[in-house]
């Protein structure tokens, strides 16, 4: 059953008076990379960038930002927070361009994702919120923390990993369905996509594998394994998807067999924290602090 607390949000009508903002820079691992048709976003401790420029948030404290989704040349949404202290969403004002912060919880808010009217976030203290423009719901919950949650393209699956070895998949037109629960990986799930076309729901894991199963009824379709590090990244762009890892390796995974390629590799002190493809179709990597563009071969 969902849990719902009906609140006032102010994070979808942003209208913010900045008289100024210092110059900032990525501080800690770049977490997330957002490609829009005209700019790239990118987040890390440091905050959130578009291109060197960082997007400024209102005087006060300037929160921890981890993940980004949305729109990078219209609306988008950041979270963040500090763990076991407060959990944030933060939405832009398109005209703006600016950041306002509001808090959800009080865990760090891990991962986000959107889909029409509604945020998702997923939290170290296990649960998964639906935020509306009047409410939060308590979605779900995961038994541990939860460390990703991705919506399919169509809006019709909330999917999400966690550190209880879980996936747990939920089909957004059925509210009061109980969540399908996936236990295929023998570690915690860092990382969760679906592919472009929503037909399949993508996992990685500490154990090294990345699986790929029907967001549907949870149905196994393949396992990808023999990656070197952990699996903490994963990007699918519909016609390639890649897999970042601990050890700072990149791997392109083949889209009819189980076989992976070695396509960049940054060294074992360099974990790769993002992925994503940017318009002339080259990788990006989200490092330590910085974003490294692979070259094409």
């Amino acid at each position: 059953m969902i849990r719902k607390t009906v609140i006032t949000l102010s994070i979808f009508v942003v209208a913010i008076a900045i008289a100024g903002f210092e110059k900032r820079r990525h501080a800690g691992p770049v977490t997330d990379i957002l490609v829009g048709e005209k700019s790239i976003l990118t987040c890390s401790q440091g905050g959130v960038f578009r291109g060197d420029e960082a997007v400024p948030f209102p005087p006060g404290p300037y929160p921890r930002i981890v993940s980004l989704a949305g729109d990078p040349d219209g609306r988008f949404v950041a979270s963040g927070g500090v763990p076991g202290e407060s959990g944030i969403v933060a939405v832009s004002d398109p005209e703006s361009g600016f950041l306002k912060p509001q808090k959800i919880a009080d865990d760090l808010a891990v991962s986000v994702a959107v889909s029409d009217q509604k945020i998702f976030a997923a939290l170290a203290d296990g649960r998964v919120l639906e935020i509306g423009l009047d409410s939060i719901e308590t979605r779900y919950e995961h038994t541990a923390a939860a460390r990703s949650v991705a919506v399919s393209g169509d809006g019709k699956f909330l999917a999400s990993g966690g550190m209880d070895r879980l996936v747990l998949v939920s089909n957004l037109r059925k509210p009061e369905a109980v969540p399908i629960t996936i236990l295929d990986h023998t570690d915690k799930v860092d990382c969760v996509a679906f592919s472009p076309d929503s037909a399949l729901v993508i996992s990685g894991a500490r154990d090294g594998k990345i699986r790929l199963h029907s967001p549907a009824d949870g149905k196994l379709i393949r396992t990808y394994s023999g990656l070197e590090g952990r699996v903490s990244a994963l990007f699918h762009s519909g016609k390639r998807l890649l897999a970042g890892t601990s050890r700072g390796k990149i791997y392109e995974l083949s889209l009819e067999s189980n076989s992976s390629e070695l396509i960049a590799e940054f060294g074992k002190t360099e974990p790769v924290s993002a992925l994503a493809i940017d318009r002339e179709g080259r990788v990006l990597a989200g490092l330590r602090d910085r974003v490294e563009t692979v070259k094409n071969e």
